[in-house]
């Protein structure tokens, strides 16, 4: 579409939009076909050619105008900066973190070309908007977001809370119904508390359990149902003793040291632990706190914690950067973006031992390989810089490119 018939079209929506105000409203509330978390888990899957001649390409970039670019030098209708954590899709729509941004990007379809433009915001008055706040329209630095029974919840890194809208937005604005981390929408301290949050990387939803990557405290807090009131105590601790610590000690099959990402089916709980430079599955979910986890990925045993086990990284290793990584799994295969080695992994499922290899690989030539960009310092389709997010849907699978200020779509082969 040309930009000057987008320009038209953005305009109009508003005024659209409150003619079809009634329908959609009913839409978002109760008409969910499918959500983000239920969708990921019967997608159709996805497939990688496990061959190391062979570089899967991306077919859409979004974020950018085209694959060579990766600037942040604007605030637009089509640009993101510096994106982090897992976008989601819901009923065909797509929801997309723009962190460095301060705002949600809303698609009424998911893009089919390269930088197009978004349909509406939300966090932001405009699509031209990058203002940080702490109020329930506002929010600092947007990662993960999820869509599960309708409600759109959104991980608000800076102000240290999860934002719960419970009637998902189908345009703008749009004001958040309920905070979870703090006791009100005025607030953004950190805490340690069972309803207290340290910069949440993300978040996942699964039998209507929230599950939340609470990092700088170095845990992950379980709340059994999604909460319906402001500042709502958490019911369940992995990683610390109890409520009131946030220490990091040796790894162990309990501890953690900044989790950044989070899954579940409803009986798997997968954790990307990426402090100890690993992953930690639970078989079956935790029912009490500081339970230990029964597999592990990236390390040989429980007890080590070293990037790439001390070496080069191989089709066993992970290596995440200081803003960690991200994980989703459609049931079948487990992804995750190796952020340091600046690839995606693909294993799959069931993982029945430690130091599993994976199966699957996009962003290098080589398991050996990790270089930003292949090494070769420019963007491309088929490279990666510190991916920090991962989400499949039907056959597609949604990687966030965080050095590289795109996401990328690329399709199953």
């Amino acid at each position: 579409m040309p930009p000057f018939t987008k320009k038209i079209c953005y305009f109009l929506l508003p005024v659209m939009t409150l003619i079809f105000l009634t329908a959609c409203s009913a839409m978002g509330e109760d008409g969910d076909v499918s959500d983000s978390n239920s969708s990921s888990e019967t997608g159709d899957g996805f497939i990688v050619v496990d061959d190391v001649a062979h570089t899967h390409a991306a077919t859409v970039v979004i974020g950018q105008k085209n694959f060579g670019d990766s600037s942040s030098n604007e605030t637009s209708a089509y640009s993101v900066r510096t994106p982090y954590g897992n976008p989601t899709v819901v009923d065909g729509m797509l929801y997309l973190p723009d962190f460095g941004n301060n705002r949600v990007l809303g698609y009424n379809t998911v893009p089919a070309n390269n930088g197009e433009w978004a349909d509406f915001v939300v966090g932001q008055r405009n699509l031209t908007n990058s203002f940080s706040g702490s109020n329930e329209y506002q929010n600092n630095g947007v990662k993960t977001v999820t869509v599960a029974k309708g409600k759109l919840l959104v991980t608000d890194r800076g102000n240290s809370r999860i934002l719960i809208y419970n009637r998902r937005p189908l345009f703008e604005p749009a004001k958040a119904d309920i905070v979870v981390g703090q006791i009100d929408f005025g607030r953004s301290s950190t805490g340690l508390a069972d309803n207290r949050l340290n910069l949440p990387e993300s978040l996942y939803v699964a039998d209507d359990r929230l599950i939340v990557a609470d990092s700088k405290n170095n845990r992950v807090l379980v709340w059994n149902t999604i909460p319906t009131t402001s500042g709502a105590a958490a019911d369940i601790v992995l990683g610390q003793v109890n409520f009131n610590r946030n220490a990091v000690i040796e790894p162990t099959a309990k501890s953690l040291n900044f989790p950044t990402a989070v899954w579940s089916d409803g009986t798997q709980l997968i954790v990307l632990d990426a402090g100890n430079n690993r992953i930690l599955v639970w078989n079956t979910f935790p029912t009490a706190d500081n339970q230990a986890a029964d597999i592990v990925l990236g390390q040989l045993y429980f007890t080590q914690n070293e990037a790439n086990q001390g070496g080069e990284p191989s089709d066993s290793t992970l290596s995440f950067s200081a803003e960690g990584g991200g994980l989703c799994s459609n049931g079948s295969q487990l992804f995750v973006s190796d952020s340091a080695n600046n690839r995606i992994l693909i294993w799959d499922l069931p993982l029945t031992v430690d130091d599993e290899e994976a199966s699957g690989l996009i962003g290098q030539d080589d398991y050996t390989l990790s270089g930003a960009n292949r090494s070769s310092g420019t963007a491309a389709e088929d490279t990666l810089s510190n991916p920090t997010g991962v989400y499949q849907f039907d056959d597609k699978l949604l990687v966030t490119d965080t050095g590289n200020n795109r996401y990328l779509i690329f399709e199953s082969e």
